[in-house]
């Protein structure tokens, strides 16, 4: 059990310098803090990596929305090569202290590190930390952090489109899925993480719109039978832009898995 998280950020900039390594997995290697020990046996997200590595391809570009601590913006940055970019957004400050630390260890000069939260709009909102990850979500309380919208950000700083887009900001996949949907190219796909039924109708519906088939994975469609409003997991949704190529079986078979 994960101690509090009081407790974590307490203590977290003793034990972040303490630097070690990623023992097996995609990331088998990659320098990583001893104070992030969730992710060093390297097994951790198995599927969802494995389905990077399916889907990506050399010269892709990737944004990670919600990278937390760079274990998937790493993976996503061997799988696109040199060529390839993937920029990784995060705003909450206590997740930052950790993915600055591995970029600056890894030295992956392939990933943009970007401090905004991505939202429908532009401006600042407050960003509540406290307990898991799951409660790092934009509401009532928090820090002040910086909100931006896709089409905002391509247009301000020019960022290159992303082929594949991986999202997890804890309940406002909703407002940046239909804020984002039309700069979407129609070889591109997304893995959303879905944290409520509105969400779920509210990311498909954007996605449809824009002629995209959205492939629910197995905890989805487990969750959507439950009729509940608020879910308490956060499976994907795999949406397939309508000139991408046909999927193969291992995706089908990953998104049982996740």
């Amino acid at each position: 059990m994960p101690a509090p998280f009081n407790l974590r950020r307490l203590f977290a900039p003793l034990i972040l310098p303490i630097r070690t390594r990623i023992r097996s997995g995609p990331n088998q290697g990659c320098a990583w803090s001893l104070a992030s020990g969730r992710y060093l046996k390297g097994t951790v997200e198995g599927a969802r990596m494995r389905l990077l590595e399916v889907l990506l391809a050399e010269g892709d570009t990737v944004w990670d929305v919600g990278a937390h601590h760079g274990y998937v913006a790493l993976h996503a940055s061997r799988c696109v090569g040199d060529s390839g970019q993937v920029y990784a957004f995060e705003p909450s400050p206590y997740n930052l202290t950790y993915l600055r630390q591995h970029l600056t260890w890894n030295k992956r000069a392939n990933i943009d590190l970007r401090p905004i939260a991505l939202t429908g709009g532009d401006g600042t909102a407050l960003l509540a930390e406290a307990g898991s990850s799951r409660t790092f979500s934009l509401g009532a309380d928090g820090v002040q952090v910086e909100t931006m919208s896709v089409p905002s950000l391509l247009e301000k700083f020019e960022l290159r489109a992303p082929d594949f887009l991986k999202l997890d900001v804890e309940g406002g996949e909703g407002d940046v899925v239909e804020a984002a949907a039309e700069h979407l190219g129609p070889t591109s796909c997304a893995l959303v993480a879905i944290h409520s039924m509105e969400n779920y109708r509210r990311v498909t519906g954007a996605f449809e719109s824009i002629g995209f088939v959205v492939h629910d994975s197995a905890g989805a469609r487990r969750l959507k039978a439950t009729e509940a409003g608020t879910w308490g997991e956060d499976p994907d949704v795999l949406a397939v832009g309508p000139e991408m190529d046909e999927l193969d079986g291992e995706v089908s078979q990953l998104l049982e898995q996740i």
